[in-house]
This record gives C-alpha cells, structure tokens and sequence, in this order.
C-alpha cells in the first residue's frame, strides 16, 4: 500500500504537492497562532468571537472611515485650559 502510494506520488508530482498543501497550510497556520493544529477550529472560534465583540464586520472601507475620523479628533488642535 505505501509503496503504491510512493509510485503515485512519483508519477504525479503536481498531485503529490496538492495534497501535501492543505496539511502543510494547516500546520503553519497552527504554528503562526502557536496553538495545536487540533486547537486550531478553538482559536478560529475564540478570534472571530473577539472580532465581533470588538465591533469588526470583516469591512475593510468601515475600518478605514473609522481610523480617519480618529486621526481627524486626534490630530485637531487642543483648546486652552
């Protein structure tokens, strides 16, 4: 069985590196966020709950208009005590 596999993986490279890529993109990305790849749907669910809770929509032009007026009040000139 493994060595079929091997001579698969031989004759159709392209198809071994499909394969290999879901795997490999899981475990980066476990290692990036320094969870388990089995924790990984965990941590998904924990940030996308913070996003919410932090008011994010996923609205890139939202976040944007948001930090414009922010400079803009910040950036203004103070009135005199």
């Amino acid at each position: 069985m493994l060595r079929d596999y091997q001579q698969r993986s031989r004759s159709r490279p392209q198809r071994f590196k499909t394969d290999r890529a879901a795997p490999d993109a899981v475990h980066a990305s476990a290692r990036k966020y320094r969870v388990t790849p089995e924790t990984l749907p965990d941590a998904l669910a924990r940030a996308s709950a913070r996003l919410e809770q932090l008011g994010g929509s996923g609205d890139v032009e939202a976040v944007r208009r948001r930090e414009a007026e922010a400079h803009g009040r910040l950036s203004r000139p103070r009135g005199k005590a």
